[in-house]
C-alpha cells in the first residue's frame, strides 16, 4: 500500500493538491474479491470560495493557495474516513451499505467499513460550489484533466474493476473507455427518484448486481474458510 501511495503522490494534479489524492483502502488487494475502484464526481468547496471557479486558475494553482476550511473539503482520504454525519455524505454511506450487502460477514465487522476494500476517487479534479453540480462549470480543461489524472492512478493502482457512480461522470468522461473492465451507476445522492428505483436500470439494484458478478470471488465453502482463515492471520 505504501508503494501505491508514493506513486500517486507523484501524479502532476496531486502534487499541486496533495488532499485530493484518492482513498485507496485498507483491504484494497485482499484475495477475498477483485480489486475495484469507485469513481464519483467531484469534490465542493464552500459558497463563498472564488480559487476553483475560473477552470484556468484553478488548475494553475495548488493546495498553498486554499484556506484549511477548503483544504477540508477537498480532502478525498478524509471524506472517506470522518463520521459521514452530512447530507453530504449520503454517497458513501450508500456505498457502504452496498458493499456490505455482498461482503463475506467476516471480512466487515464493528471497526472496519466495507467501504475499506476498495479505492474511490473523484472524476473531476476541479472541485463545484456546493449545492451546485460541477455540470454547470465543467469546461474541456475539466475533462482533459480528468482524462489524464485517471489514466494515471488506473494506472498505479490496477484495479480489476472500474464502476462509475455517476451518470454525469460515465456520459462525459467514463462511456469512452471501451475496457471491459469498467461499467456505471447513477450517483447514490438520487435516492428514490433515482438509486432507490427499481424501475430504472442504473440505480442500486445494478451496482449491487455489479459486485456480486464482477467483484466477489465465489469460492467452495473450503476455499473461503482457508481464505478467511488466512486473512485473520
Amino acid at each position: 500500500m505504501n508503494k501505491l501511495n508514493i506513486q500517486l503522490k507523484k501524479i502532476e494534479h496531486f502534487v499541486k493538491y496533495p488532499s485530493m489524492i484518492p482513498y485507496i483502502g485498507q483491504d484494497y488487494e485482499l484475495d477475498l474479491h477483485k480489486k475495484l475502484l469507485l469513481i464519483g464526481e467531484s469534490n465542493y468547496l464552500p459558497e463563498e470560495s472564488e480559487i476553483h471557479l475560473d477552470d484556468k486558475k484553478w488548475y494553475k494553482s495548488s493546495e498553498d493557495d486554499l484556506t484549511d476550511e477548503e483544504i477540508e473539503w477537498i480532502n478525498c482520504r478524509g471524506l472517506l474516513e470522518c463520521n459521514w454525519d452530512s447530507p453530504g455524505h449520503f454517497i458513501y454511506r450508500e456505498l457502504n451499505r452496498s458493499l456490505q450487502e455482498v461482503l463475506p460477514i467476516s471480512t466487515v465487522d464493528n471497526k472496519t467499513r466495507a467501504i475499506s476494500h476498495c479505492a474511490f476517487m473523484n472524476c473531476f479534479q476541479r472541485p463545484s460550489t456546493t449545492g451546485n453540480s460541477i455540470k454547470n462549470l465543467c469546461t474541456r480543461m475539466d475533462i482533459d484533466e480528468s482524462n489524464k489524472t485517471k489514466s494515471s492512478v488506473i494506472e498505479i493502482i490496477k484495479p480489476d474493476i472500474v464502476i462509475f457512480v455517476s451518470k454525469l461522470s460515465w456520459d462525459l468522461v467514463g462511456k469512452n473507455y471501451k475496457d471491459n473492465r469498467f461499467d456505471f451507476v447513477c450517483h447514490p445522492g438520487t435516492g428514490g427518484r433515482y438509486w432507490h428505483n427499481n424501475k430504472y436500470p442504473h440505480g442500486k439494484r445494478k451496482f449491487i448486481s455489479i459486485l456480486k458478478k464482477r467483484f466477489i470471488f465465489h469460492f467452495n465453502k473450503t476455499t473461503l474458510i482457508h481464505k478467511e482463515e488466512s486473512h485473520e492471520k
